[in-house]
């Protein structure tokens, strides 16, 4: 097996190395590129569920209770992703508001951990 390293240009002045066994022929370094900003989306989401879903520590001991542990957080995730997908913010206020706001993925995943343990006090500290 061999071990191929890709200097890219994501903007100006700015690189990103990638590692990869793909062969040179089949992926030059063009389609190497575009696959990587294909993937950025992927890539966000992982960061997402490992790091504000804490999809990282388990506390069960057992194979069975690991993969409870992992089901229980992937559907949190989605119900997540589901519903900040859905929320329309408001430029009221701002209308000379040059982009669009996001919402802010781990408040909303705290306020629905929040929400799905009802507890009123948890709500008000992800605020």
């Amino acid at each position: 097996m061999f071990l191929r390293i890709l200097c890219i240009e994501v903007s100006d002045g700015v690189f990103e190395y990638l590692a990869t066994n793909l062969d040179r022929d089949e992926f030059p370094l063009d389609v190497m590129k575009d696959l990587y900003h294909m993937r950025w989306g992927e890539e966000t989401s992982f960061r997402e569920l490992k790091y504000t879903i804490d999809l990282v520590h388990f506390h069960g001991r057992k194979r069975e209770s690991v993969e409870q542990e992992a089901w229980a957080r992937l559907i949190l995730y989605n119900c997540c992703e589901a519903i900040t997908r859905h929320i329309a913010v408001s430029k009221q206020g701002s209308p000379k508001r040059k982009y669009d706001q996001k919402i802010n993925f781990a408040t909303a995943a705290c306020i629905c951990k929040a929400f799905l343990k009802r507890s009123d006090d948890e709500i008000n500290t992800c605020r």
